[in-house]
């Protein structure tokens, strides 16, 4: 299996993979740009097939890659029943992905998975991503998973939008953006993160995570961002499997 061997365009597809290798922040991670291509090559490095129905990933569904792009803002008009797989980048883009959908679907939840509640006041593009979405569209279809550090300020903030960290319950038969920051999980599993951070739950957790809300609610996006690797490394590994084992998840509902 391979991404670049498929046959199908944007407006064919049912899975679209592409990435924005953007880096906006004053002291930035420059090793994010090579994110979306190291987790190609993994990707592009394991198997598809899927013991629960013999049937193999690339063959049931129709995935196309686009490649690194600027923004979404062309994809919309053309934008249909397309799920995107979005690979950064900084967490920064999560914002842009997320306004452009937002404009197409009014009733679109988030999903955040961070180790970092990313709501400062003031810093880094990257810190401070959801308190722009979190202000722009409130707090109620806004949920929080793997958040272990933060500053006072920042749980003053989520708690007066009404939002508690971990609390999924209600996420259910939505429309959902999914952003997974790579720090979210224990750094043992992804030691080219940009920000690692101990005490986070495992790979298999989240991973177990990320399949049961796919299959409960409709995927509209997922990003995976904050990569920091010049090289290929254990931490594309990771996350490619995760990725793989989304896409069987998906290939079960999409019939």
């Amino acid at each position: 299996m391979r991404i670049d061997n498929s046959i199908y365009g944007f407006e064919e597809c049912n899975i679209c993979f592409l990435g924005i290798p953007r880096i906006k922040s004053f002291t930035p991670n420059p090793l994010a740009k090579n994110g979306p291509d190291l987790l190609r090559f993994a990707i592009n490095n394991k198997d598809d097939y899927d013991l629960s129905d013999n049937k193999c990933c690339f063959d049931e569904l129709k995935i196309c890659d686009l490649g690194n792009v600027k923004n979404l803002k062309k994809l919309m008009p053309k934008m249909d029943q397309q799920k995107l797989f979005i690979f950064g980048g900084e967490h920064s883009i999560t914002k842009e992905c997320f306004f452009e959908l937002k404009s197409k679907i009014k009733a679109l939840a988030i999903v955040v998975f961070d180790a970092h509640l990313d709501v400062r006041l003031e810093g880094e593009e990257n810190a401070r991503f959801l308190k722009k979405i979190i202000d722009k569209f409130g707090g109620k279809n806004v949920y929080l998973s793997g958040q272990r550090v933060y500053s006072k300020e920042e749980i003053e903030y989520i708690k007066a939008a009404g939002i508690r960290i971990g609390n999924l319950s209600g996420l259910k038969n939505k429309k959902i953006y999914v952003s997974f920051d790579i720090d979210a999980i224990d750094d043992i599993f992804v030691p080219t993160c940009s920000t690692p951070e101990p005490f986070g739950e495992s790979l298999k957790y989240y991973n177990n995570l990320l399949c049961k809300i796919i299959k409960e609610n409709d995927l509209v996006a997922i990003d995976f961002v904050e990569f920091s690797g010049k090289t290929f490394d254990i931490t594309y590994s990771n996350i490619a499997s995760v990725i793989m084992n989304l896409l069987k998840e998906l290939k079960r509902k999409i019939r």
